[in-house]
């Protein structure tokens, strides 16, 4: 019985992080503003990605017919794939010569509404 709860709430939450994680990732690299904390005014490109990305998400799975489980094995064989070079990645950015030659100088954001990412957030 308690798997059968847990079973669609795990896959509820599965979704809306990996869709928002996503949606960060797009962000970041198209340079767009990328926070949930900026609400829909702040940061509206952001969270159109994001509402983008469930509704394909939504729409793949409603299509009859469609081969789920063929669609549910060829992503884990991308994540089998790229998780060798992703630690590679993480392993290299542990390393401080050359974390020191990419270092952001940006200041970092805190949840204090004076700090620079929440102005950021409201300048535009």
């Amino acid at each position: 019985m308690l798997f059968a709860i847990a079973l669609p709430d795990a896959s509820i939450i599965g979704t809306f992080a990996v869709s928002l994680s996503s949606a960060y990732a797009v962000s970041d690299v198209s340079g767009l503003k990328h926070s949930v904390r900026c609400g829909v005014r702040g940061a509206k490109s952001f969270h159109a990605i994001y509402a983008a990305l469930i509704g394909i998400s939504v729409t793949i799975v409603l299509i009859p017919g469609s081969p789920l489980g063929l669609l549910t094995q060829s992503v884990q064989v991308l994540a089998g794939v790229l998780l060798p070079p992703a630690a590679v990645f993480l392993l290299l950015c542990n390393d401080k010569e050359v974390l020191d030659r990419v270092n952001d100088p940006r200041p970092t954001c805190s949840r204090q509404r004076s700090s620079p990412c929440w102005s950021r957030c409201r300048s535009s």
